[in-house]
């Protein structure tokens, strides 16, 4: 049975416009019925279509460095541990007893690490209000950024790690102090030649790229976090290295 599609002649123009150009999943998205749009968020738990997209890359994001991280451990360079938070409760009807921490807590010759895991999409900076959109979320993640700089004033090395899955990429955020503040951080400029070609990614936080191989982590994370992290411990640390680049 087909379905009356009730819309403005605003939204039918905006549809036809979008069509024009080629770009059928947003004009698609125009002329889905209002109330099966809000049905879809609502079985989301409120997260619009980018959200989603995000939530999702971020997830596996995710799983890629807790599988990295096993395999160190494996190897006996690291133990460590996710920072889920304790819950209480009969199985079924569980419930967190604490806020939620951060995504990961390292230990590694001596050093403790603790980081966050975020995926972003097509962007050359971040802030609080860019990695997440709804203001419950905001505020959970300025939590785990306090925390962070906690951890790093008590001796530890602290920061975001940040994908852009498109572009096979992540970067090591340490400028923690700044998303709190409220400001950005820029990850990536893309240098163009003439014509308007991508021509290289100039990074401005420390970046790397999975490993090609099949074998060995996939994310030399730990690695990265000593080399540019050592440089943000506290002045009193014996680990503290002010040379690093």
């Amino acid at each position: 049975m087909s379905r009356v599609v009730r819309m403005s002649k605003r939204e039918l123009e905006q549809a036809i416009a979008l069509s024009r150009k080629g770009n059928t999943a947003e004009a698609l998205e125009k002329i889905t019925p209002k109330r099966a749009r809000n049905d879809d968020l609502a079985a989301a738990g409120g997260r619009s279509r980018g959200s989603q997209r995000a939530h999702a890359s971020g997830a596996e994001f995710q799983a890629e460095v807790r599988a990295s991280l096993e395999t160190l451990a494996i190897a006996g360079l690291c133990v460590y541990a996710e920072g889920n938070p304790r819950v209480g409760g009969a199985p079924g009807s569980m419930f967190p007893v604490e806020a939620t921490k951060v995504d990961f807590q390292v230990l590694t010759t001596g050093i403790p690490i603790a980081f966050d895991c975020k995926a972003v999409h097509d962007r050359a900076e971040i802030s609080i209000a860019s990695l997440v959109g709804t203001e419950k979320a905001q505020t959970k993640l300025e939590r785990q950024i306090r925390y962070l700089l906690d951890f790093r004033r008590h001796g530890g090395i602290a920061f975001l790690f940040v994908s852009e899955p498109a572009r096979s990429r992540a970067w090591l955020v340490f400028q923690l102090q700044t998303l709190v503040d409220g400001g950005a951080v820029p990850l990536r400029t893309l240098e163009k030649e003439r014509g308007g070609i991508p021509a290289r990614i100039v990074d401005h936080c420390p970046a790397l790229e999975p490993n090609p191989r099949p074998l060995g982590p996939k994310w030399t994370i730990l690695e990265a976090a000593l080399r540019y992290g050592r440089k943000t411990l506290p002045l009193e640390s014996p680990y503290r290295e002010s040379g690093v680049e």
